[in-house]
């Protein structure tokens, strides 16, 4: 799998979605090679002075597990095993964090394997070459549903934040269409319809 980037004006029958690795989509928008970024991507400080956001969802990452592992209380109780991850995802992030604790309490800290898309990752988990695969709350949810009985989620969510859609600073007309086309739809109540159906209603901004 990889991440979703905007090519072409909101209205114009031309525009089309191209899919990159997740670690390029920010570089993609910046060099013009797409015009948005809708890609799960947290609003942070340091992706504001990049580009501006428009946020559309709150998110968070959880464990999966093959299904019939006993759950865990949280990330920290992986110390000493084997972990996919994404490169630069907020799990990667957030276990990479988990380390430095770990290492502090003298423990074993968790090896992070890492992957360009969540799909290799996640083939990693079947096939047992990883304990556990450190993913967005989001797509576990959607592995979940596609292949039910086969993973479990391994600890409660965590590193819940806001999501938002990336534009160029200078793009100040894209920006606002997006946000009024977002406000329409939480007012006509399509939004929270379509977190429901797909049974994420954890995401709904509110």
């Amino acid at each position: 799998m990889s991440w979703t980037v905007f090519r072409g004006d909101l209205s114009s029958p031309s525009r089309k979605w191209i899919n990159v690795p997740f670690a390029g989509v920010i570089p993609a928008l910046l060099a013009k090679h797409c015009d948005a970024v809708l890609s799960g991507l947290n609003i942070t400080p340091t992706r504001l002075q990049m580009v501006d956001m428009i946020p559309y969802r709150f998110a968070g990452s959880t464990v999966l597990l093959k299904a019939g592992n006993p759950k865990l209380p949280g990330v920290e109780a992986l110390t000493g095993k084997k972990v996919a991850v994404v490169t630069g995802t907020a799990a990667a992030l957030v276990l990479s964090q988990a380390n430095d604790a770990l290492l502090k309490e003298g423990k074993s800290p968790i090896t992070l394997v890492t992957f360009s898309d969540n799909a290799t990752a996640l083939q990693q988990l079947q096939f047992g070459q990883v304990d556990a695969f450190g993913v967005a709350y989001e797509t576990a949810t959607y592995y979940d549903q596609l292949d039910p009985g086969q993973f479990e989620f391994g600890v409660p969510i965590f590193h819940k934040m806001r999501d938002g859609i990336a534009v160029r600073k200078d793009d100040t007309g894209l920006r606002l269409a997006l946000a009024s086309a977002l406000s329409a739809v939480m007012k006509n109540n399509s939004y929270n319809a379509i977190y429901q159906k797909w049974h994420i209603g954890f995401d709904v901004l509110n």
